[in-house]
């Protein structure tokens, strides 16, 4: 008891320091080291008071995590997708011993590019979840490359460690030069991240739909979430064909279509209906591509065009558009 005593008031020194500027973080700190503990913000291996004295110097903005975004996943222990006083507390409870570990949440990594950040689809994923109860932490990914080759020689030169270490799962983005995923590019992601990382594809594009030729299952057990498909069936019914989910580049999506992507991806990753999620979280941008009338209607038919998608046979899919576009102009 007198130990722990001691311990809260050691913290509540270093909390005063904080506030009043004195400990701030050492200039020699690295703060984009890559580990793999949740809490553990000095890349120490440990929760410690060092932890927890970073975390407050960032609560109260004397420093900033400029790392693409890591020293906030792991400042994240409660997985609520935001840094406050709420986590600080619980580092603080872990360093004292009231708690033996935090609440955990899956760390989900998008491997992607324009077609999977454009419309905010990240984002949207996480608000879903958030929302619905299934709180998980997004790890965004973005070099300057529309290339999946590229990806590879990032991860084989060893950068984004912190990847390997913490995702649970990984969507990838379907891209140029892969329109698939195939078998030993998804065997070669595989090999720098942990057993038992479950893979996905986010078929956005309507060509990774047509050529689906996953036969009898898709490449390095990669499952398949086909928004490009929900897209078509979309455009197959009149009572949603005119809805807009392009940016007016004619290219990438906007953010009602990455509403459509991260709908797709929650009902294929959690194996779960994505009819009745909410949507208010949405701009009223996003909202003025349904071309107005009833919203909840309309949104209503955007989540049974999803499941619809996410029911099919993935060997039906190129089918499926085929027939679709016997009486849909596909361009």
């Amino acid at each position: 008891m007198i130990r722990q005593s001691i311990k809260i008031a050691f913290i509540a020194v270093c909390l005063l320091g904080v506030l009043c500027g004195v400990l701030l973080l050492p200039a020699s700190a690295d703060t984009t080291r890559q580990f793999g503990v949740h809490g553990d913000l000095d890349g120490d291996g440990e929760v410690t008071v060092s932890d927890a004295r970073i975390l407050l110097q960032y609560l109260v903005k004397k420093i900033d995590f400029n790392d693409f975004g890591y020293l906030r996943a792991m400042a994240d222990v409660n997985g609520d997708n935001a840094v406050d006083i709420n986590d600080a507390r619980l580092v603080l409870q872990k360093i004292v011993g009231k708690i033996d570990t935090f609440p955990w949440t899956p760390n989900l990594l998008f491997v992607g590019n324009s077609l999977t950040y454009w419309g905010l689809a990240p984002e949207s994923m996480r608000t879903l979840c958030r929302l619905s109860g299934r709180p998980l932490t997004v790890l965004k990914h973005t070099p300057p490359t529309t290339w999946l080759g590229d990806y590879l020689n990032h991860y084989a030169a060893g950068f984004y460690e912190y990847h390997r270490q913490q995702a649970d799962i990984v969507v990838l983005q379907n891209m140029n030069d892969y329109i698939l995923p195939e078998p030993e590019c998804v065997a070669e992601f595989r090999s720098y991240f942990r057993p038992g990382t479950r893979f996905y594809s986010l078929m956005t594009e309507y060509a990774s739909c047509l050529f689906y030729d996953w036969d009898p299952a898709p490449p390095g057990d990669v499952t398949p979430i086909p928004c490009g498909l929900a897209f078509w069936l979309l455009r197959a019914d009149p009572r949603t064909a005119d809805f807009d989910l392009y940016d007016p580049d004619g290219f990438h999506p906007n953010e009602l279509y990455g509403y459509l992507q991260a709908l797709t991806a929650y009902a294929v990753i959690y194996q779960t209906t994505c009819v009745g999620l909410p949507y208010d979280f949405l701009s009223d941008k996003a909202l003025t591509c349904l071309g107005g009338g009833d919203i909840a209607e309309k949104i209503l038919l955007i989540q049974q065009k999803v499941m619809e998608a996410v029911a099919a046979d993935p060997a039906d899919y190129p089918v499926i558009i085929q027939e679709i576009w016997k009486v849909t102009d596909p361009y």
